[in-house]
């Protein structure tokens, strides 16, 4: 592992070749360098004085020596830390005031150290070879795709659909996205091909289509047809073909279903091209049914890992307020549930406060498993008699047509123990507004 220590850590220099914005969420803001198919990101706060140094160390270990063994080194490329010197550091944060979103903007870049990771929409050099013509990836948020009860505490919906209606009764958002994330889980392959057709009808910041490193396509940017051109183009398909959102959907839903560590060679599921999801049954609330999905497939092991705690944000706060009186402040907690060697565990704690953090430690863990990104990345092959089937091959059989698949997931952050009161303090707002619209 890159270690975290400041004065280990290599630098690296952004001004000396081509860079671009890539975007921001709520912590981090991410630029792509062109020369190195990387990425850099820059942690942010709204905090003049706050040190975000020991957060970035530990988003590096977590994704690292936590989330890549257990989801598997297949798809989870090694984060490094690096240092930008203070020109780099300046440039970059005036270069990209005029790109970043007006709702971003009350935070800002903190720190020249900064995580740097291979640019997932491009193949690594190992899965690129014996590939040629375009990159096309794909960036899916699939949210929580099972239905808790006692974490949603609402019947009818899931954690991601009711987030939606309660934003929509308090005039937060104007429209609800159909996407329900247990339609992605649920191993049916209309309900799977229904829910990537509602990732690409509203995609908000749920779903991203790049070609060659470059976004074509999400909320705000570019249009449906032209990215059903896009793809048309890349699978070489007759111009008045309007096949190309069905065939995309036949794509991913394969490789979000492959068991890509154990199988290299897989044939895309055909049949899902000629489901017609437009007139398919779909009710006012969530639909729980599902059926196993394969072993080791990235659906399988990332849900695994959401069902690993059955506790909800209220047990957790019970058990972060029975932990804090015998630990000196929150803080103290949270080092001792960031997974990193704590002696204090076993020296200092009891052995029913141990088995709270080990609780907290797994909740956490699957709150982060609830909230990452995916990243499939698609290239032709290029000779298929030479193919040595080291890594994933998708067959088109219909469009002739043989492609590499890299899977990546990113957006691994750990989750702080800071943040579960502030979460159930929401959720209840959600339940609030919810049942208030059920009255309207």
């Amino acid at each position: 592992m890159q270690s975290t220590n400041k004065a280990l850590a290599r630098s690296i220099s952004v001004v000396a070749q081509p860079w671009t914005y890539r975007g921001e969420g709520g912590a981090n803001l991410v630029i792509a360098l062109s020369d190195e198919k990387s990425v850099l990101r820059f942690a942010k706060s709204k905090f003049v004085d706050k040190d975000v140094d020991g957060k970035i160390g530990e988003i590096a270990y977590f994704a690292n020596t936590v989330m890549r063994p257990r989801l598997g080194s297949l798809f989870i490329r090694p984060l490094e830390i690096r240092i930008v010197d203070d020109l780099d550091f300046h440039n970059v944060r005036e270069s990209v005031q005029p790109l970043r979103p007006p709702a971003r903007l009350k935070k800002d870049m903190k720190s020249k150290k900064v995580i740097m990771s291979h640019d997932c929409t491009f193949l690594t050099p190992e899965y690129e070879r014996n590939t040629q013509g375009d990159t096309i990836s794909f960036e899916i948020k699939p949210k929580q795709g099972w239905h808790s009860l006692k974490a949603s505490c609402s019947v009818d919906l899931c954690h991601r659909c009711l987030k939606q209606y309660a934003k929509l009764h308090k005039g937060e958002i104007t429209s609800i996205s159909k996407y329900c994330p247990l339609d992605l889980f649920s191993c049916d392959p209309l309900r799977m091909k229904r829910a990537i057709f509602d990732l690409f009808e509203f995609p908000c910041n749920r779903f991203k289509v790049f070609r060659n490193g470059g976004l074509i396509y999400t909320e705000n940017i570019g249009t449906a047809p032209d990215v059903e051109n896009e793809l048309s183009q890349w699978l070489e398909l007759d111009p008045h073909d309007s096949d190309a959102v069905d065939l995309m959907a036949a794509l991913l839903c394969t490789a979000l279903l492959s068991p890509l560590e154990e199988t290299k060679e897989i044939d895309v599921m055909e049949s899902l091209v000629s489901l017609d999801v437009s007139d398919s049954d779909r009710g006012q609330f969530c639909d729980t049914k599902s059926d196993p999905l394969p072993p080791n497939c990235i659906l399988q092991r990332l849900l695994a890992l959401q069902r690993q705690t059955e506790i909800g944000d209220n047990e957790a706060q019970i058990i972060c307020d029975r932990l804090l009186n015998n630990i000196e402040d929150i803080e103290g907690l949270h080092q001792l549930v960031m997974w990193h060697p704590n002696n204090k565990l076993e020296h200092k704690l009891s052995p029913s406060e141990i088995e709270d953090v080990l609780q907290l430690q797994r909740f956490l863990l699957s709150v982060t498993a609830k909230d990452v990104s995916l990243l499939l990345t698609f290239r032709e092959i290029q000779d298929l008699s030479q193919e040595t089937f080291e890594h994933p091959v998708l067959h088109f059989r219909s469009v002739d047509k043989s492609f590499r698949l890299m899977l990546s997931v990113i957006d691994m952050d750990p989750k702080s123990v800071h943040r579960i009161s502030s979460w159930v303090k929401r959720k209840e707002s959600w339940l609030n507004a919810y049942f208030s619209s059920l009255k309207d």
